[in-house]
């Protein structure tokens, strides 16, 4: 496998994973409407592509949530 591969299964992954997970922090947190919500877990997902493989593993639900806000 790749190393682009491998990066593209590991965000895979963490998308069916962290996603509904952001979704109910950011909803406790921000008082917003159902599409400002998937706008910013999309922002910070987006943001994750970028930074990728620098991301430490484990830190990343912290890290969207974070950076969704």
């Amino acid at each position: 496998m790749s190393h682009e591969s491998a990066q593209r299964e590991r965000v895979h992954r963490l998308y069916k994973e962290l996603q509904p997970q952001l979704v109910r922090i950011l909803a406790s947190n921000l008082q917003a409407p159902d599409w400002v919500i998937d706008d910013a877990c999309q922002t910070a997902w987006g943001s994750l592509l970028l930074r990728g493989p620098r991301l430490a593993a484990g830190g990343e639900l912290a890290w969207l949530s974070t950076t969704a806000m």
